[in-house]
């Protein structure tokens, strides 16, 4: 870690105080590459330029669609809207729980599971212990970097789990430091979500 830190320290992980907006990044970026999670962001932000919850939620679904959004993923954008709206999300509310309080608040949300919950423990609160093991990227850098591909591709998803998380207890209470570095180490890893 400490040569990732070298090589990448002219690199800062920023919070953005947009809980609304990471989330809908976060469903927008769920299982397809950055570049095509970028382009979709880009005519998602064109199309609804005052992103609010009140205003995303009176989109038409047609113009959702045409950002390049499944109509899974719009489904997952208007609950996120509908949580919000009811104020089931506020930073107030938010900031005094624990962790694993916000992940299962999150993930109760239609489309939010576990690794979106985290990039939003980590790119919005700001959380410095937060590890997202089941990351591909995290994995594929901790490959690269610690481990050889066939060392882990021998063992099943929770014994490769429960290996890096052994791993990433060297990096507590900063995890999410070391999250940062590793993703750094690839060359499509995220800026933020």
């Amino acid at each position: 870690m400490a040569e990732l830190i070298n090589v990448y320290s002219h690199t800062a992980l920023t919070s953005v105080q947009d809980p609304f907006g990471t989330l809908i990044r976060s469903v927008i970026g769920q299982q397809i590459s950055t570049k095509a999670a970028q382009t979709i962001w880009r005519n998602f932000a064109a199309a609804c330029p005052e992103m609010t919850p009140q205003r995303v939620a009176k989109k038409h679904r047609r113009t959702l669609r045409s950002c390049g959004l499944s109509e899974r993923k719009i489904d997952y954008i208007l609950d996120i809207c509908r949580y919000f709206l009811e104020e089931k999300i506020t930073f107030e509310l938010l900031e005094g729980m624990s962790e694993q309080e916000i992940i299962d608040c999150l993930t109760s949300i239609k489309g939010v599971g576990r690794w979106t919950a985290e990039m939003f423990l980590i790119f919005t609160l700001g959380r410095q212990n937060v590890f997202p093991v089941a990351d591909l990227g995290i994995i594929k850098a901790i490959e690269k970097l610690y481990f050889s591909a066939e060392e882990l591709q021998a063992l099943d998803a929770q014994q490769k789990q429960i290996k890096i998380l052994k791993l990433s207890e060297n990096w507590a209470p900063y995890k999410t430091a070391a999250s940062w570095f590793l993703w750094r180490s690839l060359n499509n890893s995220p800026v933020r979500y």
